[in-house]
């Protein structure tokens, strides 16, 4: 064996040269980590390499970019625990699970893991978030693993969880098989409650099906059209002024708006931008397509074909008042802490309103001419039939019939769905109503007993709520001084909070059991919009030039913004806890031995 191959790695190197490391290719190499290459295993050859002018520009320029490295990251990390911390010491009571996955910009697939309790502290009802675990495989069982695992790590168990709120997605919802297959076998008594933001989403985008697809395409293209080209939008708005000469239609929205099939409230703007622009558009293609370069021709040609066809109008304006509905409908059930008497409110009427416009008092489908199809679509389809001359008029009329028929078979679809896709919704929340104020301190609207939802939950101290659910209605509370002016919130939680802390001539908390079984029942979740809008912060913070984030930085950042957004903080109003206080200081920075492969890989690249 020669001498060379015969000397050893010393650790003591690395004293003298911080960044010398022994080579990972199993031979007695050394490794410099800031050139990235191997050198034998003797003391001379390293002091020769350190002299090398690549080897000095790489430590100088490490060393001026010292104070800003990449490991400062785990520190606050550190920091951050504190409010994680803080916020699951909060949930050693009743609480909902909200789950949801997605696919950040990286192509890491995360589980959003959050919870849903009542805060003694903030006496409301919290969304808060647990944290993102990268997922490779997205089965019931898999995700179930990711999901008891992460519960357990904050001191958790699924056998506390009331409530479980996902997507329809049917890995995750599924009756066999799924993730609330196994969470039910844990926690036999917890509740699914389907988003019904999905599924008033999935109601319009399914019934949205049965219209002509050439609306769909004008809802992406026009503004995929504009989207890339500040030209053409100029050449737009001059044509639109040039159309407007008084200035009548200031203000109008731009058909500018992107179009996206997943997300909720955009389907219905854009029919609007569609359809108060339409003529404007109409003559702006006309235009366009005389002078289209080759590339782009086709699409210019096809899509001024389609404004050719003014029955494609009367899809638009038939279309945008049923879809912007279901999205008022939508943002409604997106609001934070909303009361669920309003919900159930809005729901009914809804509803209602559709079955009015389609089915007799006998739930019989209406017959065409009887059917509500609003007094402004009517009257375009009207003005469709008067441009055609008298010997075409027939024409016409078939033209509208078969409009209106596919425009009834929309709204029969859209009933459908809504029979199908929220009755457990409906009665969930209508139940949750009988909780208010309004009903339960009114002997003529109160609901028996019996009748109160998720009874279940009350287990051994039914005969105890029943006793006080009596008594409530009984107290004066005008006159007690748990209430800001002696006036009765109409807020169902802020109620049942004050109430809580009522206290008979003894001292006792009189009305205890019946208002932690109602903050419970207001625990359940009415949406998964908050991790919806976890997901958004997520691709916010990991966006294209941050794509490197780890995974434990993004949690961390993320929780911060949730933990601020869920108690309506700004940053300037955050708390410094004594434990982050004493984290601060000159050691907090990183020295040069600290760096990891992925950063030294990013300085070679910088450089």
């Amino acid at each position: 064996m020669s001498r060379v191959n015969s000397r050893k790695y010393l650790e003591k190197w690395e004293a003298d040269y911080p960044w010398l490391k022994k080579s990972s290719d199993g031979t007695e190499s050394a490794f410099c980590t800031l050139c990235r290459v191997t050198i034998q295993p003797r003391k001379s050859s390293v002091e020769q390499h350190s002299g090398t002018f690549r080897h000095a520009s790489r430590e100088k320029h490490l060393n001026t970019k010292s104070q800003i490295t990449f490991p400062l990251v785990s520190k606050k990390a550190d920091c951050e625990a504190d409010i994680h911390l803080a916020l699951c010491k909060f949930l050693n009571k009743p609480f909902s699970i909200l789950i949801d996955e997605s696919t950040d910009v990286s192509l890491t697939k995360h589980l959003c893991i959050c919870a849903r309790y009542y805060s003694d502290e903030q006496k409301s009802v919290i969304d808060d978030f647990l944290g993102l675990a990268a997922v490779i495989s997205t089965t019931g069982a898999d995700l179930f693993a990711v999901l008891e695992t992460k519960l357990t790590s904050v001191g958790l168990s699924l056998k506390a969880a009331f409530y479980n709120s996902s997507d329809g997605a049917s890995n995750v919802i599924g009756f066999h098989n799924s993730v609330w297959s196994r969470v039910r076998a844990v926690s036999p008594n917890c509740i699914l409650i389907r988003c019904t933001c999905h599924s008033l989403n999935l109601i319009v985008q399914h019934s949205f099906e049965l219209m002509p697809s050439s609306v769909g395409f004008l809802l992406s293209e026009i503004p995929s059209f504009f989207s890339k080209s500040s030209i053409r939008r100029e050449e737009f708005k001059v044509l639109f002024q040039t159309m407007d000469p008084s200035n009548e239609r200031m203000g109008t929205l731009l058909p500018f708006q992107k179009y996206s099939a997943i997300r909720w409230l955009v389907r219905g703007k854009c029919l609007y931008n569609l359809m108060v622009n339409w003529y404007e558009l109409k003559a702006y293609f006309l235009c366009a397509e005389a002078r289209a370069p080759a590339c782009i021709r086709y699409r210019v040609t096809t899509i001024n074909n389609m404004f050719k066809d003014e029955t494609l109008y009367l899809y638009v304006v038939f279309l945008t008042p049923n879809v912007q509905e279901f999205e008022r409908l939508n943002a409604l059930f997106q609001s934070t802490n909303v009361d669920p008497e309003k919900l159930v409110s809005e729901l009914n009427l809804h509803y209602k309103s559709l079955q009015q416009r389609v089915l007799d008092n006998q739930g019989v489908q209406l017959p065409l001419k009887r059917v509500d199809f609003e007094a402004k679509f009517l009257s375009d389809c009207q003005k469709y039939i008067d441009t055609y001359p008298q010997t075409q008029k027939e024409i016409a009329r078939k033209n509208i019939e078969s409009v209106l028929t596919r425009c009834l078979q929309f709204l029969l679809r859209l009933l459908k769905e809504l029979d199908q896709r929220l009755p457990e919704n409906k009665e969930i929340f209508q139940g949750l109503s009988y909780l208010s104020p309004s009903k339960v301190l009114h002997q003529s609207s109160k609901m028996p007993f019996t009748h109160l939802p998720l009874r279940h939950i009350m287990k051994d101290k039914a005969q105890n709520i029943e006793d006080q659910y009596r008594k409530v209605s009984l107290v004066d509370w005008s006159s007690t001084e748990l209430f800001e002016n002696s006036c009765i919130p109409k807020d169902t939680t802020e109620f049942w909070t004050a109430v809580r802390h009522y206290k008979n001539t003894s001292g006792d908390a009189a009305f205890k059991e019946l208002a932690d079984y109602c903050l419970t029942c207001l625990v359940l979740p009415i949406s998964n919009t908050f991790v919806e809008r976890i997901f958004s912060q997520v691709t916010f913070v990991k966006n294209k030039p941050r794509n490197r984030m780890s995974d434990k930085l993004l949690s961390s950042v993320v929780r911060v913004k949730a933990y601020l957004a869920s108690r309506n903080k700004c940053c300037k109003d955050f708390k410094i806890s004594d434990k982050m206080l004493t984290k601060l200081g000159t050691d907090m920075y990183s020295d040069d031995d600290e760096l990891v492969e992925d950063d030294l890989t990013l300085i070679d690249d910088l450089n």
